[in-house]
Parts: structure tokens; C-alpha cells; sequence
């Protein structure tokens, strides 16, 4: 999910026209950004589970709940990528509760 979305913001950056609103086109870049950090957290917090030390999959799931949330604030409104982001945001939320199952040192 995290790397379709990814790729479809650099598919769309590549493909947007001259003439673009330029908010546009950094809010996607910014998303970029945002999207590299949540797929590193999220794959860490996977990598945690599977490993079943269990260690941060609090923060590592807040940390992708904020990036979602960053990219959707730089739109100012309703991005296009909207529905992923929510998404996104939902899966963090299960990442949390989930990690409230363990306890970890």
C-alpha cells in the first residue's frame, strides 16, 4: 500500500504539466518526503513484530500516523491523495493498538 502510493506521487509529479499550481506540486513533493519516512517506520515496526521484540512499534506507528497526517496538511484542504492517507492513518492506528498488547522494556 505505502509504495503504490509512493510510486503514484512520483508518477504524478512526473506527469503534471508546466502550468501546474505550484502549492500542488510541493505539497507532492513534500508527500514524497512523507511517504519515505512512514515506509521506514512501518517496515521497522514490521521487522519488530516479526522479530517479536515488540520495542517502539508504539512510536514507529505514531511516527506513520504523522507522516500521513503531514501530507495531507500540506494540501491545505483535500488532496488527491486523501483516501490513502486515511488509510494509512488507519493502519497506524491498528499498529498502535496492537502495541499496547506487549509489553516491552
Amino acid at each position: 500500500m505505502l509504495q503504490i502510493t509512493s510510486d503514484y506521487i512520483d508518477f504524478t509529479l512526473k506527469s503534471i504539466k508546466e502550468g501546474a499550481k505550484p502549492e500542488i506540486i510541493e505539497a507532492l513533493q513534500k508527500c514524497q518526503g512523507d511517504y519515505k519516512e512512514a515506509i521506514r517506520a512501518l517496515s521497522e515496526a514490521l521487522n519488530n513484530l516479526d522479530s517479536e521484540t515488540f520495542y517502539g512499534l508504539d512510536k514507529l506507528s505514531l511516527d506513520v500516523e504523522n507522516s500521513a497526517r503531514s501530507c495531507e496538511a500540506g494540501f491545505q484542504g483535500h488532496s488527491p491523495i486523501s483516501e490513502k492517507n486515511q488509510n494509512l492513518i488507519n493502519l497506524s492506528n491498528i499498529c498502535y493498538v496492537v502495541s499496547k498488547l506487549f509489553t516491552y522494556s
